[in-house]
């Protein structure tokens, strides 16, 4: 719910990398294919972001400023 965008089609899968060093989204609709990535330079965890998943509030800012 946190990526969600009123288009026509909306799809998307999140995904995290071992002890949280990553976390990734890749979604599209009718017209837009995009992936965001939220992660640091140098590997350490993101953990602490896990609860407001800051790639999905990404996507749909983006996808917002796009349409």
């Amino acid at each position: 719910k946190k990526g969600y965008f009123k288009a026509p089609y909306i799809g998307g899968k999140t995904g995290t990398s071992n002890d949280y060093h990553d976390m990734w989204f890749v979604g599209l609709t009718d017209t837009y294919t995009m992936g965001v990535w939220v992660g640091k330079d140098t590997p350490s965890s993101v953990e602490y972001l896990h609860s407001i998943s800051p790639q999905l509030s990404i996507f749909k800012g983006t996808l917002q400023a796009a349409y």
